[in-house]
């Protein structure tokens, strides 16, 4: 085993003990170990290094008393049985947690690292694999280049995971994974991947095999002719689990598409949209309990307001509403409160059976929405909801809600699942998770989307061996699947980065709620994705209008999306 090591937790409530291995990053096995009136952690080493800081995490987070001797043996027997089963299964994951977070054991359901992705056994000589992607880091976003690839391991549990999945692939293929970065906050811009990927292609340069970038900029290239369609890519198995199906489906045009969404690229999870909560404010002014309110269907816009609209202190004591104070509740007048668009049960267009676009946002309830959105983001004592006209200081206004959140200025933060991993890592308070509000208690589900600045990825029209590039990304998507996405999902944003395990039952609502709109991933800031945030960002509600001024554009817009297709 070397310097293996597995984490061992137990539930009195379930009398289950699951075992985690740090080298596969996912659950191994649950196992019914007897009789248990306390949870218990075991970790057990060849070496002790850095990466037990993890381990005491987990022991910190499940308030982990001392193991007593009688608990002892019982989680002797537990990881005697896993050294037996690892040993047998080659170190390989033998179980995963399923969609809804229960456990499966080896006798129930696939295993990943048994789900075979049926590419050929082949060698590409030592090729150099390409991969441009953006880098920078405006509004804590810059955790792209390291989804890529990273250099060594450093005894972070994803970080190693991504060194492990690359290192796997490599030595498979006999191919090096070489990151070809382009800075997305220098001169040009969020723009200047997909610039460059359109000059390159345009020119006949051949700079690199794959691009990874900002979905909103990249969808904005389907009409220029520098894409190749992945139905065409040969290998790419699109019924694999590492694909994002809805995704994948909703970016289809008549069996095409130049985009996909794989796990390969695991921060798409990064730029879905939620609400944290600060438990300790929650309390000091009397609110009910978030999470109960979501479970009983009650989470709604018009419960936030209510909670939320008296809420408000003059912190700095200057008499003016600002920066410096304390609110109920905190988002931006951009892409956040766009999100709601989506989280309502909205969509900007769909395809038709025959392909063509048809438009769905020109109707009484989007004119609501932005009502009740204007209302709570504007007339009420108890909101702050900033913009680029905010002023904010040294914060750059789309950073304005997390930042109050973590100063204790913010009861509820609308917020992305990436501020588990930067400005919530470090903070000391006592927060939640939740899932965006729904439009009204008859709503279904709760539901959110994946922000623009989501990663997608474009093959260029140009790529010189489709079977090759075919084969490394259906290899890296599934390596993905197999190690990077639990160590990302099931371990450090449900365990790591989250406080309570209610949290970790909330991002699984959250994630089972992603919505993929075609008139939003096809935006490309020419199409009507972006019309909600339009309008609020300038206080206005005048939806009538604002939808008659951008429609004939949009569709036309929407219409050369397709016709593209057609001519490819």
């Amino acid at each position: 085993m070397g310097s293996e090591w597995f984490v061992l937790a137990w539930d009195s409530e379930t009398q289950t003990a699951d075992i985690y291995s740090y080298a596969t990053a996912g659950l191994m096995i649950s196992l019914k170990i007897g009789s248990n009136k306390a949870k218990v952690f075991a970790g057990i080493s060849g070496i002790m290094d850095e990466r037990t800081m993890f381990d005491a995490q987990i022991a910190r987070r499940k308030e982990i008393g001392p193991m007593k001797t009688k608990n002892a043996a019982f989680v002797l027997l537990a990881i005697c049985a896993v050294l037996s089963l690892s040993y047998c299964a080659d170190n390989k994951d033998n179980a995963q947690k399923s969609d809804g977070g229960a456990d499966i054991s080896p006798e129930v359901g696939e295993p990943a690292d048994q789900i075979g992705d049926g590419l050929p056994d082949v060698s590409f000589d030592g090729y150099k694999f390409r991969v441009l992607t953006r880098e920078g880091g405006g509004s804590g976003c810059g955790r792209h280049l390291p989804e890529i690839a990273v250099e060594e391991e450093i005894g972070e549990i994803l970080h190693d995971s991504v060194y492990r999945r690359n290192q796997k692939v490599s030595e498979r293929f006999d191919i090096e994974i070489i990151p070809v970065p382009v800075d997305e906050y220098g001169s040009g811009g969020e723009g200047a991947l997909t610039n460059k990927l359109k000059r390159d292609v345009l020119a006949g340069d051949d700079t690199f095999d794959v691009a990874v970038g900002h979905m909103t900029l990249m969808s904005g290239l389907a009409t220029d002719g520098v894409l190749y369609n992945w139905y065409d890519m040969p290998n790419i198995d699109f019924d694999k689990p590492w694909w994002v199906k809805d995704a994948t489906e909703s970016l289809a045009v008549k069996g095409k598409s130049f985009f996909a969404l794989g796990d390969f690229t695991y921060t798409y999870y990064d730029y879905v949209y939620n609400f944290f909560f600060n438990k300790r404010l929650a309390r000091d002014y009397g609110l009910e309990d978030p999470y109960q309110l979501v479970m009983e269907g009650k989470w709604t816009i018009d419960k936030l307001h209510s909670m939320t609209k008296d809420i408000y202190r003059d912190l700095n004591g200057n008499d003016t509403k600002d920066f410096g104070d304390l609110y109920g509740y905190g988002a931006t007048s951009y892409s956040m409160i766009n999100s709601y668009y989506w989280a309502f049960g909205g969509k900007i267009a769909v395809l038709d059976k025959d392909g063509g676009i048809q438009l769905m946002i020109n109707n009484a309830k989007t004119a609501d929405i932005i009502q009740k959105l204007h209302e709570i983001s504007f007339d009420s004592p108890g909101s702050f909801v900033s913009s680029n006209k905010t002023p904010s200081g040294d914060v750059a206004w789309p950073g304005v809600p997390i930042t109050m959140f973590v100063n204790d200025q913010a009861v509820f933060a609308q917020s992305r699942l990436l501020d588990c991993f930067v400005d919530l890592r470090n903070f000391a308070g006592d927060y939640g998770i939740l899932p965006q509000p729904m439009y009204d208690e008859a709503q279904e589900k709760y539901m959110t989307m994946a922000d623009g600045h989501t990663p997608i990825m474009g093959i260029p029209k140009s790529a010189s061996d489709p079977t090759r590039t075919g084969t490394i990304l259906e290899a890296l998507c599934a390596e993905s699947y197999r190690v990077t996405i639990p160590a990302y999902y099931e371990i450090a944003l449900k365990v790591k980065y989250s406080q309570d395990e209610v949290s970790s039952a909330m991002i699984d609502k959250i994630r089972d709620g992603i919505v993929y709109d075609f008139g939003f991933m096809y935006d490309g800031f020419v199409g009507l994705g972006f019309i909600v945030s339009e309008l609020l960002s300038d206080e206005k509600t005048d939806f009538a209008s604002k939808y008659e001024s951008l429609e004939r554009r949009a569709l036309k817009y929407y219409e050369n999306v397709i016709k593209a297709y057609d001519e490819y």
